[in-house]
């Protein structure tokens, strides 16, 4: 009578398990594909080397736009909109869509758009038939400022803090020994940030 009792009980155990949905055991021991782990998979965290060289190359590309437009050739010229445009000479950046690829590697989305400016009518640079053409244009940078250096800090594992002190100068007579003296110096803060699948500066701008 007994085994009749535990035979019955295991069919029913049977039964009651082949209508539930059982997960394979694969799955329960495969580790879950959530997008920050792909992110941290994928996207690893540059030294501080690595930082270093990103604020260098943002610097020069932010001046193409705020500082002083790429060289150009005078002699290639195109007119739109009411204004003129110069073929860039330049091997870093060939064609628009180089220079498009560089600042987005750089800058976050809304910075890259602001300095492309491509919705007015007049952005700095252009398209014209895969080539790259620019505005000439140009402004005097702040000789009241020197030399800087930086210091990269992590203020987390997706957020690096480009620290920056840039000397204040002051210019006196000509003929004097002391024509230009470092004054003290201005303090900056950038950060270098993972956003999406990419580290770029959120929060940039010229200091000279």
């Amino acid at each position: 009578m007994r085994f009749r009792t535990v035979f019955l009980a295991a069919l029913a155990l049977c039964v009651l398990l082949a209508g539930c949905s059982v997960q394979p055991l694969s799955d329960l021991l495969s580790e879950p594909t959530t997008e920050e782990t792909t992110t941290q998979r994928t996207i690893p965290r540059p030294s501080v080397a690595d930082v270093e060289n990103a604020f260098e190359k943002a610097m020069e590309v932010y001046g193409w736009f705020d500082l002083c437009a790429l060289e150009c050739d005078s002699a290639d010229k195109t007119e739109r909109g009411g204004h003129t445009y110069y073929r860039v000479v330049s091997d870093a950046v060939p064609s628009y869509e180089a220079l498009r690829t560089l600042v987005f590697n750089l800058f976050d989305t809304q910075t890259g758009e602001r300095l492309l400016n491509e919705d007015s009518d007049a952005p700095p640079y252009i398209d014209v038939d895969g080539a790259l053409f620019g505005q000439d244009f140009a402004r005097g940078s702040d000789i009241t400022k020197g030399d800087y250096s930086l210091t990269v800090e992590w203020e987390s594992l997706t957020c690096a803090l480009c620290r920056v002190q840039v000397e204040t100068l002051e210019y006196g007579d000509e003929l004097n020994d002391d024509y230009r003296r470092v004054t003290g110096h201005e303090d900056y803060t950038f950060r270098y940030e993972l956003i999406g699948q990419r580290w770029v500066f959120t929060d940039f701008q010229l200091f000279y």
